[in-house]
């Protein structure tokens, strides 16, 4: 899947989209089905680097993620 972004708003900051990478994972594990996307975004600040995860669970409805800074 590609997905083109440029820019992307978070906590009220405009930060630079470096590199998205997105993959989609569907099959079976132990008898169970599991059926998600993996978004990872690398995204930039003048002052700092975020690198975003976010995980999309079609057969639990869910969304999670996570955030990691350097920088100031």
């Amino acid at each position: 899947m590609d997905i083109k972004i440029k820019k992307i708003n978070f906590e009220g900051n405009i930060l630079k989209v470096i590199k998205v990478t997105v993959t989609e994972m569907r099959g079976i594990n132990n008898h169970q089905k599991y059926d998600f996307d993996l978004y990872q975004i690398e995204a930039r600040s003048p002052m700092s680097t975020r690198e975003i995860t976010l995980t999309v669970d079609f057969i639990e409805k869910k969304v999670s993620g996570d955030i990691i800074a350097f920088g100031d």
